[in-house]
């Protein structure tokens, strides 16, 4: 559990050394500030008078438009972490991405004090702690065995977006045998540092056959909206200011869920391809 509203902040493969949520929130770093101005400068946007800039002040930047990257998360960048929001506020944001942006979680959730401290109930039980908002309920639970878990929420508003977000990784964006496939409506296999967004989605799987040999399952009940992009930010190395792909962020949506439906998403992680 994190403190981040009840959210998920590892999600581990036994036996092999990897964490698919494993995702660094984007910070902003004291040379970014340099960043910004090498960017202006090689788009002849500044200009300097009097002596040149020395080597040691120099920045290399590696490609140009590196300035848009420079955005900064108020939230840490988990798995679970959740938001509701009316049709119009979606439309309005133009799409589930934008009608939540980078700001702090938007449902915060604390142990239901009619569950916890229970030992014979082998699950996390989560109330929003938001009044407006009471009674949303979100419990984490074993799977049907030791490689599945489920989230489940109850009680969300009958109208509008329940809105969930999975930060996840495969550490590239882009790699020979890791890959997103998208199934459902529109299915679709792609690299798991693209963006995108399908409707009426079964499952997402992200999987690397070929370094990792490890895959994560997300399945959902009802079929969901799936939006998709990079997080990425700019790092500084020897060589200059640079690109650097953090993970993948997936808002799972599910319209007009009802107070009575129960939401369920289940992960699966298991092996993929042959390990060594």
């Amino acid at each position: 559990m994190a403190k981040e509203g009840g959210a998920i902040v590892e999600i581990a493969a036994r036996g092999r050394p990897f964490d698919f949520a494993g995702v660094i929130a984007r910070r902003r770093e004291p040379y970014h500030v340099r960043v910004e101005e090498a960017s202006r400068r090689a788009a002849g946007a500044l200009r300097h008078e009097g002596a040149p800039e020395t080597i040691h002040g120099a920045l290399s930047v590696k490609e140009a438009g590196l300035e848009r990257l420079l955005e900064y998360d108020e939230r840490a960048r988990c798995a679970s972490q959740e938001w509701t929001r009316t049709a119009a506020e979606v439309e309005a944001g133009g799409g589930l991405r934008g009608a939540i942006g980078a700001g702090a979680v938007g449902v915060w959730f604390e142990a239901d004090p009619e569950t916890s401290g229970r030992a014979e109930a082998p699950l996390i039980a989560l109330r929003s702690r938001d009044p407006a908002r009471a009674s949303i309920r979100k419990e984490i639970a074993p799977g049907r065995d030791e490689r599945e878990f489920e989230v489940r929420f109850a009680g969300a508003p009958g109208r509008g977006w329940l809105l969930s977000e999975w930060n996840l990784s495969l550490l590239t964006p882009d790699a020979p045998g890791r890959r997103l496939v998208i199934a459902g409506r529109d299915p679709c296999a792609v690299a798991p540092g693209s963006a995108g967004a399908a409707d009426g989605v079964t499952t997402l799987r992200l999987e690397d056959a070929e370094y990792l040999h490890v895959a994560l399952t997300l399945s959902f009940t009802p079929a969901a909206r799936v939006e998709w992009s990079p997080v990425e930010t700019v790092s500084l190395s020897e060589a200059g200011a640079e690109r650097v792909y953090q993970g993948t962020a997936f808002l799972i949506g599910f319209l007009d869920p009802g107070e009575a439906a129960p939401v369920l998403i289940r992960g699966r992680v298991e092996e993929a391809g042959h390990a060594a």
